[in-house]
């Protein structure tokens, strides 16, 4: 099954209420119940290592692009001091945070955006499709 929201969707049929056909060109079929096919939208904000991380993991696409923020987050106070007396003390720092919007299915099929309207819109898109469908 891809991992891309636009290319499983686009491969997707939905035979009713309760039933969906996932079927690619790769061979991959699937028979899905339509209410796993509702999407949410999952804010997170990335500090340097962990977006590295997550484009290396091909959760966020390479050439994505995302605005830089600064932003103050509780972490120990030994990560700073690195004073063992310090331990369990939490401070406040300030830190670089990159923004993402993951729309995400129930099966973890998610697109990464860096603009908040647009995945609040592809995930109202993609529900109001669904929804359509389960209430009938």
């Amino acid at each position: 099954m891809v991992k891309d929201l636009d290319k499983f969707y686009n491969s997707l049929k939905i035979l009713d209420k309760t039933m969906s056909i996932y079927e690619d060109e790769d061979g991959n079929y699937s028979v899905l119940p339509t209410s796993a096919l509702l999407v949410g939208v999952d804010y997170n904000e990335f500090e340097t290592e962990k977006y590295k991380i997550a484009v290396f993991e091909g959760s966020i696409p390479k050439d994505f692009e995302t605005e830089i923020k600064k932003v103050k987050k509780p972490v120990p106070k030994f990560e700073i001091t690195k004073n063992p007396a310090d331990k369990y003390t939490i401070t406040e720092k300030e830190v670089a945070v990159r923004p993402v919007w993951f729309v995400v299915n129930t099966l973890g099929i998610k697109k990464a955006f860096n603009n908040k309207e647009e995945a609040l819109n592809k995930a109202k898109e993609i529900n109001e499709k669904i929804i359509e469908t389960l209430q009938h």
